[in-house]
């Protein structure tokens, strides 16, 4: 069962990097992709060439703004 933590993202990543052989010049797509989180990591962690999220509930895109305004912020003043 995947655990949506650093070191579950970070698992998740790994998987992704042995199985479909994930690296600099990959492209992700998350289809119902809740708040972007695999994919910040994705572009963040090991540097993707792109990220595309999908997400079709309205409630999570609405919460997905915040989040994701929040992490570009905190990148910023790293």
């Amino acid at each position: 069962m995947f655990c949506p933590t650093q070191k579950g993202y970070e698992h998740l990543l790994d998987v992704w990097s042995r199985e479909c052989m994930l690296d600099g010049e990959s492209v992700v797509l998350d289809m119902g992709t809740g708040l972007g989180r695999p994919l910040l990591h994705a572009v963040v962690g090991r540097k993707v060439k792109g990220a595309f999220g999908i997400e079709v509930d309205p409630i999570k895109c609405i919460k997905a703004r915040p989040f994701i305004r929040l992490v570009l912020k905190s990148m910023r003043e790293k």
